[in-house]
This record gives C-alpha cells, structure tokens and sequence, in this order.
C-alpha cells in the first residue's frame, strides 16, 4: 500500500489530485476563509476567532490533497505550531504561551505530523529526545499509549504515539512484539467503536506491515465490523450493532480508512458512500457531519480524504 504512513494524521499520505466530479470547487474557498494567515494556523470553521493545532493539520492535508499548497507559507505555519509547545515538549491544542494550556498526546499527534508534513521536523532535531521521551512517559506496561486523563490503554491514543513516535525514528524506544499483542488482544472486544477498530488496525500496519494484518489478526472479523456500520444511507454509524446511531462524516472516514489497510473496500456499496458525503457538502463549500448541518474543516479533511479512497481506480 502506497506510502501509508509517510506523513497524515490520523491515517494516510495523498500523492494525486482528487478524482470527483461532482466536488463543489468552493471547497478550496471554505478550507482558506478558516486560515489565520496573521499567524499561520487554521480554525474548525470560518470566523472562528483561535487557531487550533488539529485544525491547522487538517487545513493542511486538504490543501495537499487539492493541490493547494502555494495558498499557505509553510514558515507561518511552524511558527505558529511550535508557539503551541510547552516546557514539557508536548503540544497544547492552541498557542501556549507560559503553558497556558496542558500538553497532551493527541495535539502533539496533530502537530508532529503538520510539521513533518510541511517539511520542518529537522528544525526540531535538538528537541526529538525530549519530545521522544514525553511521549514514551505515556507507554504502558500492556504495551498501549494511555492519554492524558485516564491510566488505561486505548487504541486510538496508542496508533497516535506510535505515528509520532515512527515520524521521530524511535519506535526503538518501546516493546514492539508487547505493542503487537496488546493490539492483537484487543480484538476480543465484541462490539468496538469504529474508532477503535481502525486505530488497532492502522497501528499494526505501522507496527508490522501487512503480514501482520494477515498472519495473526482475523481478518474477517475486523471487515465485518467496519462493513456492518454502514447504513441504509452510505454513510457510517459509530458501532455495528447499535442501529440507533446515525451515519455520521468521523465514522464514515474511519470506516472507508479501515477498510482501505485490509483491503475490504469492495465490501461497502461505495457508490452510497459517495452520494451520502456529497449530500453532506454545503453551499459555502464545506462538509457538515450529516447532511443539512454546518461546515467545519474537520468534516470537511473527513469527507475530501474518504472521496479521495472512495474514488480512486
């Protein structure tokens, strides 16, 4: 699978212009009226007053994957992500100035990964072993990452720590076959989060490749669970069994990611999916989490980056 971990938060690294038609091209519009130029960051929608270190990843994986990249200058948008580390070198969801705000795995997550995508993360080389070391503090015995508020392993926090951790070259610093098992276990979980699922996948692609994936994981189990929390709409509810949830743009991603490591997109009726993420985009050229709602950068790097899998050949 190409390249899939080279650079994007959360998931994957996009190398070709997206192949949808019916793509309102007010997008490119929507993504730059959330981007502070004054310091560099991007808010979850336009007008809104911060910029935001999740925010500002986003922003930028969109622009990549538009071919949009000369809108921004990339110098402003370090300054302004390394305005949002503290003293511990963790990042804080916002600029931090005096450690305003605590650090915490998941904007370091978002920030490593903006920086490294832009091109700057040399510029940060005397700092690796301190930020490298922070994030190691939140390995557990089990062999997952825990977050900042609980003391349990989570796969979402563990996929988090193990990408920033690979961007930095130091997945030598933990256990890897302890890692592997902790997510292999994990499966046991009888009706998982898509979330969950698709983190537990994506880090034992990152961990351990393919063979991984094929060697000691039930596949079948891991397709069933994505696939069957897709509803009668194309778009993606939280759980496979609990019909009560709505299909939602977060689970709708997760899921078409997910399927796309094991290589189980043709398990989903795609042609659905599309026309649901599509009913989802406004007329400012936005995505809202569901048709009818209002536009955000998340929904929107959501819905760019699922059309992108969705409609590739």
């Amino acid at each position: 699978m190409e390249s899939l971990f080279s650079w994007h938060p959360y998931w994957l690294s996009f190398t070709n212009e997206l192949e949808c038609s019916d793509l309102d091209t007010n997008v490119i519009d929507f993504i730059m009226n959330c981007y502070h130029s004054f310091e560099g960051g991007f808010g979850d929608y336009p007008g809104e007053k911060d910029s935001f270190v999740n925010s500002t990843a986003k922003g930028i994986v969109c622009l990549n994957l538009l071919k949009k990249m000369d809108k921004i200058k990339r110098i402003d948008v370090y300054s302004f992500l390394r305005g949002c580390q503290n003293s511990d070198f963790g990042f804080a969801i916002t600029t931090s100035q005096g450690d305003l705000y605590p650090s915490n795995l998941e904007s370091t997550f978002y920030s490593i990964m903006a920086i490294s995508f832009i091109g700057y993360l040399p510029r940060l080389k005397l700092h690796h072993p301190k930020m490298i070391n922070w994030v190691v503090s939140h390995y557990n015995m089990d062999g997952g990452f825990r977050g900042e508020n609980s003391v349990l392993s989570n796969e979402y926090y563990t996929f988090q720590a193990l990408l920033v951790l690979n961007l930095l070259k130091s997945l030598d610093r933990i256990d890897p076959d302890l890692t592997v098992s902790y997510l292999i276990n994990r499966q046991a979980n009888k009706n998982p989060e898509i979330t969950l699922t698709t983190s537990m996948l994506l880090s034992l692609y990152l961990l351990a490749g393919p063979e991984e994936l094929t060697d000691r994981l039930n596949i079948k189990i891991s397709t069933s669970r994505l696939a069957r929390c897709q509803n009668k709409s194309g778009g993606f509810r939280k759980k496979k069994i609990d019909i009560i949830y709505k299909s939602d743009m977060l689970y709708t991603f997760q899921g078409i990611i997910g399927l796309k490591v094991i290589q189980k997109l043709k398990r989903i009726n795609k042609e659905k999916a599309i026309e649901w993420i599509i009913s989802c985009q406004n007329d400012d050229g936005g995505f809202g989490n569901k048709p009818n709602t209002n536009s955000t950068l998340s929904n929107t790097y959501y819905a760019l980056t699922s059309l992108y899998y969705l409609t590739r050949r």
